[in-house]
């Protein structure tokens, strides 16, 4: 074995994943299924990636991180994605479509703008590289979460008890995670901080099996409630405009 692992790190990993797993097939009986394929993802993640950890060679094993870290933040992206994608369902339709695309570009540009932090460290190359990915990838991460409430605001969203707790569980993990990396670039303590990431992801990971005890809300607008309110409001123009023509009339005749 190639990396050095101590015993208190093999235990919180492995408690990790037993709950990651309790609490993705949790959450995939109560039909809890965007928290379930994250979850799904990030086990099969850490089962493909532990084999090479004890057995690989170290050069097998930075291949295989690379690309675990890969899966890792795109499993993320999924989950706020699925996380705006509920707020949207539950509001009303049509209202700024474009306006999430627009803000999640905006704010892409900014996480890279920091670029120049991670960057401006003076670690050594190739350990650099990967801390800044990590920092534009959690800072991009946690502009969108913190724009949420803001979009579920915006488009009148219903209340959700269930994407509430997926939403803090995910939330507060991503923003201690990001803040171990910003700390790590900046003081090169990385280790001290690895166990901290681990205990609050086990916290999230309670919040997410309490989340999926709720059931979903239901769409607050359908499409026929809408065509409907679209129907009353053109029948409601059109009376007010034969109104005014008429009075009108009246005034000059």
């Amino acid at each position: 074995m190639h990396t050095k692992i101590t015993l208190l790190q093999l235990i919180i990993w492995f408690a990790v994943v037993a709950g990651q797993s309790v609490t993705g097939l949790w959450a995939w009986r109560r039909r809890n299924n965007d928290l379930a394929i994250y979850l799904g993802i990030v086990v099969a993640r850490f089962l493909w990636l532990f084999p090479v950890a004890r057995l690989g060679s170290a050069h097998a094993y930075y291949i295989a991180y690379w690309i675990g870290t890969a899966v890792d933040y795109a499993a993320q992206v999924y989950l706020v994605i699925a996380i705006f994608a509920c707020i949207r369902k539950t509001g009303i339709p049509n209202r700024h479509p474009m306006l999430l695309q627009v803000f999640a570009g905006c704010m892409l540009g900014l996480a890279i703008l920091t670029l120049r932090f991670p960057l401006a460290s003076s670690i050594t190359p190739a350990w650099k590289w990967f801390l800044a990915i990590n920092h534009v990838a959690l800072y991009w991460l946690c502009l969108m979460l913190i724009a949420a409430p803001l979009y579920a605001y915006v488009v009148d969203s219903a209340k959700d008890m269930r994407l509430l707790l997926i939403y803090i569980g995910f939330s507060l993990y991503i923003a201690i995670r990001s803040g171990a990396v910003d700390i790590a670039i900046g003081t090169h303590r990385a280790v001290r901080l690895t166990h901290l990431t681990e205990i609050i992801y086990l916290i999230s990971l309670v919040l997410w099996f309490i989340s999926s005890q709720f059931s979903a809300a239901s769409h607050q607008w359908d499409p026929a409630q809408t065509e409907f309110l679209k129907t009353a409001l053109r029948a409601k123009n059109r009376s007010h405009l034969h109104e005014l023509s008429r009075h009108e009339r009246s005034l000059h005749s």
